[in-house]
């Protein structure tokens, strides 16, 4: 028994190019681990950012700098977001890669110039995991 007015709706389709690469399961967990990472952090930064700044930097933060950490964790929310592994997992790959290279190389040069929190380093240790992580993933599919 049809019900009235499904037998005109349009089928929806899988484009072939999202068909002819798939990612495999780790890749899809680790982009939703990111994701996760990186919206809880965004959350947290939102919530505490004296907090997170004394952690990750070691200081405490000055005048406005506590404003635009909020809007920075809610640029980290949004970009857990747009990461977070749907349909054709492109983006999200190289968005959360891109990211990962870049956190990192800030991260270890804030450590080199002596601005270290007692989480930063353990944050380069994530960031640089997930970077590589990315990379072999991506490098298994190819192959």
């Amino acid at each position: 028994m049809r019900q009235a007015g499904l037998e005109n709706r349009p089928v929806l389709t899988i484009p072939a190019h999202q068909e002819a690469c798939e990612y495999p399961t780790a890749m899809r967990v680790l982009l939703i681990f990111s994701s996760l990472a990186e919206g809880v952090f965004g959350l947290l930064l939102c919530a505490a950012p004296q907090l997170i700044s004394r952690l990750l930097i070691g200081r405490k933060l000055a005048g406005a700098a506590s404003t635009a950490a909020r809007f920075a964790g809610l640029a980290l929310l949004a970009f857990a977001v747009i990461c977070w592994p749907r349909g054709d997992m492109h983006r999200g790959f190289r968005w959360m890669f891109a990211y990962s290279i870049i956190a990192a190389l800030l991260l270890i040069v804030l450590g080199v110039k002596g601005v270290a929190g007692i989480l930063l380093w353990p944050a380069v240790v994530i960031h640089a995991a997930i970077t590589l992580s990315l990379w072999w993933s991506r490098r298994a599919l190819n192959a």
